[in-house]
C-alpha cells in the first residue's frame, strides 16, 4: 500500500469518525459529551495503525496520522504510546514538533523514558512559539 493511498484510507476514516484532536476546531455547543468510540472504529483505527507502522508514514507523518495516534491513546492507550514512540523522531518541520509535542505532553509521556529528543522538541517549540507570540 502506498503513502498517498493509507493517507486517503486515513481522510476517508475520519470523515465518518470525527477524529478527537480536531473535535473543538470549529463551533461547538457547551455541555456536548462524546466519550467512546464504537467497537467498529476502533478497530478500524487500529488496523490503520498496524498499516502505518509498516509504512512511510512513521517517518513522514501527517497531522491527520497525528489524530489517528491521538484517538488510539484514548482508547488503547497501550498501543497509543507504541504509535507515539514510534512517531518520535528528529524532524524539523514545526507543524510536526508541534503536534508531536502536544501528543507527548498529552500522553503524559514525557517522563525520563523517553530519549533527549522531548528536550529539543520542548526548547524547539519554545523558541517558535515565542516568535508566534
Amino acid at each position: 500500500m502506498t503513502v498517498e493511498s493509507l493517507g486517503n484510507d486515513i481522510t476517508t476514516h475520519f470523515e465518518k469518525y470525527q477524529p478527537e484532536l480536531f473535535r473543538y476546531k470549529g463551533l461547538t455547543i457547551y455541555g456536548e459529551t462524546k466519550t467512546s468510540s464504537g467497537k467498529d472504529q476502533i478497530e478500524k483505527e487500529l488496523q490503520l495503525f498496524r498499516q502505518i507502522r509498516n509504512s512511510d508514514l512513521v517517518r513522514r507523518p501527517t497531522k491527520n496520522v497525528f489524530a489517528l495516534c491521538h484517538n488510539i491513546i484514548i482508547h488503547s492507550p497501550d498501543d497509543g504510546k507504541e504509535f507515539l514512540k514510534l512517531l518520535n523522531r528528529p524532524t524539523n518541520d514545526n507543524q510536526i514538533i508541534i503536534l508531536l509535542y502536544s501528543e507527548i505532553m498529552f500522553s503524559g509521556e514525557y517522563v525520563s523514558n523517553w530519549p533527549s529528543t522531548i528536550w529539543n522538541l520542548t526548547m524547539s517549540v519554545g523558541v517558535k512559539l515565542g516568535q508566534i507570540i
